[in-house]
């Protein structure tokens, strides 16, 4: 228990310590919503390599439920780290999680 607490704990500090820096490129990220599931996710793959953090996140979000491709836990955690250490903060929650279910 005291384990859990201190891993909860360090996670927290490591996250809020980030500076909330994301370039979230909301006006890509328009474009790719309005298309269909296999294209979204060649869209948002498009802008995740460009270093646009909520393309980023949404592409970890499809990886992770298998959305426009099979699941793939891997690329999932890599996608969600490189937004969250952008400082975008629903990657950071995601990335919380990920740790500390033990799929981190």
């Amino acid at each position: 228990m005291k384990q859990s607490i201190l891993l909860i704990i360090s996670l927290f500090s490591i996250l809020s310590s980030l500076h909330i820096r994301a370039d979230t490129g909301t006006k890509f990220v328009e474009e790719c919503e309005t298309l269909i599931e296999q294209k979204q996710f060649i869209c948002f793959k498009k802008y995740a390599e460009k270093g646009i953090a909520e393309a980023q996140y949404k592409l970890s979000v499809m990886y992770f439920n298998g959305q426009g491709i099979g699941s793939d836990y891997n690329q999932a955690f890599y996608w969600t780290k490189m937004a969250a250490e952008q400082g975008f903060p629903r990657a950071q929650f995601n990335l919380f999680t990920m740790y500390f279910s033990g799929n981190g």
